[in-house]
């Protein structure tokens, strides 16, 4: 906890992106749905990029109330992911809701504090973290509008397979796109526990074209809700941890059906949620779809 909570500290740089309209900070008259926190040291020039799924979190620079108290009701993921302290330049051009920049950061920095969203897609880098991973994967961060999982799909050449929150009215089914399909996740499995899409608020990716290994922790949801604002996504390429999402994916929608009949949206699931689960409202308390 010492790191989320060092923040306070004049020597760090703490943003925070979120869905919801919390905070008198906010600048744009549009929403953005960029779940994250992005923190500094400019000491040690050293970063930290958390991209998560939990709603309203941070929901505030408080200790006392940093954790939503709705944040254990369903199934979440993290990603934390340390960074060069002068990447943060070009990661952090999107819609803050609360931060707390000292005066005696560097000026790109502050000047990216408020610098206006670019409603196209941001892609900037591929980066490779040696302090983390061997220089042989590869990170990047899109941000994009519309299905942010068809533009991942496109975007790494490859059909993915989605786990994202299963109880919107209008949840967008499979996607048979133009030259790969999204396929929604209806039930994960692991060894610590199982959860279906209607309890399961996780938000991620991975490809299942042969010989493509990406997997992407996500902030967005799939529904037309979702579609109209911007949303973003953290990708690793490594077969090991493809592969052991691939290990989560227990049930899917479409499984058991071929070819295009299920990429178009048909499902054989035995996971529904029941009408009284299906909800809007339950988003809009935790994230707003």
């Amino acid at each position: 906890m010492y790191l989320m909570d060092s923040y306070i500290f004049s020597l760090y740089l703490f943003i925070g992106y979120t869905t919801i309209m919390l905070s008198p900070y906010l600048l744009y008259n549009f929403w953005a749905h960029l779940v994250c926190v992005v923190m500094g040291d400019s000491d040690s020039k050293t970063a930290l990029w958390l991209t998560h799924s939990t709603p309203q979190f941070p929901l505030r620079r408080d200790v006392a109330g940093f954790w939503p108290s709705n944040g254990n009701d369903n199934a979440q993921t993290f990603m934390c992911v340390s960074l060069r302290y002068d990447d943060l330049k070009h990661n952090i051009r999107a819609l803050p809701f609360d931060y707390d920049l000292p005066e005696d950061f560097h000026k790109e920095l502050r000047d990216a504090e408020l610098s206006p969203w670019r409603r196209s897609v941001l892609l900037t880098v591929a980066f490779t973290y040696f302090s983390l991973f061997s220089n042989a994967n590869a990170w990047f961060i899109l941000c994009a509008e519309g299905d942010l999982y068809l533009q991942l799909a496109d975007h790494l050449k490859s059909d993915i397979k989605v786990q994202t929150w299963g109880r919107q009215k209008e949840r967008t089914r499979n996607v048979q796109g133009k030259d790969h399909d999204v396929i929604n996740i209806d039930e994960v499995k692991t060894d610590v526990g199982e959860w279906e899409k209607c309890n399961d608020h996780s938000k991620w990716a991975v490809t299942t074209s042969q010989n493509v290994h990406w997997t992407c922790i996500g902030d967005s949801n799939r529904s037309p809700s979702q579609s109209e604002r911007p949303g973003g996504a953290l990708c690793i390429k490594s077969k090991g941890v493809t592969d052991i999402f691939k290990g989560f994916i227990n049930d899917w929608e479409g499984k058991g059906v071929k070819g295009s009949t299920a990429a178009a949206g048909s499902s054989n699931s035995k996971v529904a949620c029941t009408p009284e689960d299906t909800s809007d409202d339950e988003d809009m308390d935790i994230d707003s779809d």
